[in-house]
Order: structure tokens, then C-alpha cells, then sequence
């Protein structure tokens, strides 16, 4: 997922519309969840040139 904006909630509003919402998340997906919190994770963020990447949180394995 690329996101170019700076919109509140564009991706959470995107993967629910394409019936992929983000597990743990209370307004866009209606379905039971155990997580605590979003699952969500920004795997590389881009920058004025510079790249940062970051490993997944163990919480994240299957």
C-alpha cells in the first residue's frame, strides 16, 4: 500500500472499501478481534530523499 497523502484514515477507509480491513481496528472493521491495538505497521517510510525501514514487531508473526 503507497500512500500519498496526508489524509486522516485514507488507508483504513481504503482497505475496508476493498474488504481488507486492518485487524484491531474499532471503526472500520466490524469484525471480533483480540488485538489490542491496530495492526498495522510502516514498513518503509520515504522522506525528502532519505528511506527508513523497520522490522515488524514479533506481534506481528503467525
Amino acid at each position: 500500500m503507497e500512500i500519498k497523502t496526508g489524509r486522516t484514515h485514507q488507508i483504513r477507509v481504503h482497505l475496508k472499501h476493498i474488504n481488507h480491513p486492518i485487524i484491531g481496528d474499532t471503526l472500520y472493521n466490524n469484525e471480533p478481534s483480540s488485538a489490542k491495538r491496530l495492526m498495522l505497521h510502516a514498513h518503509k517510510i520515504a522522506l525528502l530523499g532519505y528511506e527508513f525501514e523497520a522490522i515488524a514487531p514479533k506481534e506481528f508473526e503467525f
